[in-house]
């Protein structure tokens, strides 16, 4: 329940800032069409002038200025892309480079709520095991293909040993770590998924393969 209680929170927080920036890239967008007109005309000036070089350059700022129009999208899902968008955030935030591949399909084989449960703790995880490792190493990666069917591996290095009990969870040595894991592990057992979890050569995985759900 505090999972689901922690996850509600950063979808409505996150549902709200994607609508802010929805807002923003209108704005932007409506002046950038409103000096459409002026960039062509100065464009086509250069042109006639003979000042390919300037015109190029200014091409590429009139280019990097659209951009500043673009939305960050991970998945056409909402509530999936509402929770990558803030845990990808709260990582980069921390100095913690993002590394992620994400080939997820519009209709999820799980539903999107117990989905978004698995990617909070799993990058959750990832962020608490680097975020005290020297800056060259504050890494994480996640990366998911949905063919022969959805496969997710996040990735992270880390420091020191990593234990792991009969059941193959690692074993965290402090109370309030750990509980994630167990959420996983759950998720894959209630789904009939595969999950395993390995930490070789400084390089701490977790992969999961999710079956189709037949009806």
């Amino acid at each position: 329940m505090r999972e689901q209680q922690k996850i509600f929170e950063i979808q409505t927080s996150m549902m709200e800032q994607r609508a802010f920036e929805v807002r923003s890239a209108e704005q932007k967008i409506r002046i950038e069409r409103h000096d459409l007109r002026h960039r062509f005309q100065t464009l086509s000036a250069m042109l006639q002038n003979g000042q390919t070089e300037e015109a190029l350059k200014y091409v590429g700022a009139a280019e990097e200025a659209l951009s500043e129009t673009d939305i960050n999208h991970y998945c056409s899902n909402p509530v999936l892309d509402a929770i990558l968008l803030a845990y990808f955030s709260q990582a980069k935030a921390l100095g913690i480079e993002v590394n992620s591949h994400l080939d997820i399909p519009d209709t999820l084989p799980v539903p999107a709520a117990d989905l978004s449960v698995v990617f909070a703790n799993a990058i959750e995880n990832m962020i608490v095991a680097v975020k005290d490792l020297p800056v060259d190493q504050r890494r994480i990666f996640c990366k998911c293909i949905n063919s022969p069917c959805m496969m997710i591996e996040f990735s992270n290095p880390y420091q020191g040993k990593i234990d792991f009990s009969p059941d193959g969870l690692p074993v965290s040595d402090k109370s309030s770590h750990g509980i994630g894991s167990h959420s996983i592990k759950a998720f894959a057992d209630r789904y009939d998924a595969i999950c395993s979890f390995k930490a070789e050569d400084g390089i701490f995985k977790l992969q999961l393969a999710i079956k189709n759900q037949e009806n």
